[in-house]
């Protein structure tokens, strides 16, 4: 089969040869036969419609340096990664909060890098190439905090290892987009995205360094900000110098404001308990 001309040879020129030749082996997935059913060519064009702006709101909160070095040697205690200890606690606020009448097994995403399937070269093209993980953890009553965060982590650690999901985006950026010539008309004609299904998605940008000088400006809150719609929920955290900044970000359509600064409380407290 055919690669699409344009969407896939950077991909395939990253990645490192080993890696590339296992892709090239995977089974087809049943989806293939099947694209031919999609529509690529029905009007209105998405350049033609008008912009649509999300309603969304976003929260924010700072922890301390001293907060921020008691989760950090949390975690090494646990023996899990930040990232994991983060989601953890996270999604035990989120458990009890919806635990009750909705199930107390809850879901978190994340997105994965795949640049440990890059070549050395590429490996400094960081956000080019991600992939999404997403696992359903129980949360009942009874179950520590330790023992959820180790279950994410060790989750989350089998998936980063897998070539799972990258199998997913390869096959994805080939086959999927074989001879289509406007991927955003594609995906516009499309279904539309799937419900969301999990509780909330979180990205960790590690630790950042600003500059003490900031030529009189004073920064209120750190990011990364996105967009949310059709119910998201996105945590964004990151350590700025020292200091842990998380960003909730949620579709205000879908989510009550008062039950957003209640989690953000909550989770605030589950911090800084370490």
């Amino acid at each position: 089969m055919k690669t699409a001309p344009v969407w896939a040879p950077h991909l395939t020129h990253c990645l490192r040869e080993d890696v590339y030749k296992q892709l090239q082996q995977c089974e087809i997935p049943d989806w293939v036969s099947k694209k031919n059913q999609f529509k690529t060519d029905i009007l209105p064009l998405p350049q033609s419609v008008p912009y649509l702006e999300p309603t969304f709101e976003i929260k924010t909160s700072d922890l301390s340096v001293e907060c921020t070095d008691l989760i950090v040697k949390k975690a090494a205690q646990w023996d899990v990664s930040v990232h994991s200890l983060l989601g953890g606690c996270i999604l035990s606020v989120f458990a009890s909060e919806y635990g009750r009448s909705l199930g107390y097994k809850r879901i978190i995403q994340s997105p994965v890098s795949f640049r440990r399937f890059i070549k050395e070269e590429f490996k400094d093209a960081f956000g080019i190439y991600m992939g999404i993980m997403k696992q359903a953890i129980d949360c009942a009553p009874g179950i520590d905090l330790c023992t959820t965060v180790k279950n994410i982590h060790a989750t989350f650690k089998k998936q980063i290892e897998s070539i799972e999901l990258l199998k997913g985006y390869y096959q994805f950026m080939t086959l999927l987009l074989e001879n289509v010539e406007d991927p955003e008309t594609f995906f516009y004609n499309g279904p539309g995205p799937d419900p969301m299904d999990y509780d909330f998605s979180i990205s960790n940008l590690g630790k950042i360094r600003l500059l003490s000088d900031k030529k009189g400006l004073v920064v209120d809150a750190h990011g990364p900000v996105f967009s949310a719609v059709d119910g998201e929920r996105i945590f964004g955290v990151s350590t700025v110098n020292g200091k842990l900044s998380i960003t909730m970000i949620y579709d205000d359509n879908c989510f009550c404001s008062k039950r957003a600064d209640r989690i953000l409380e909550k989770i605030n407290q589950v911090f800084s308990s370490f």
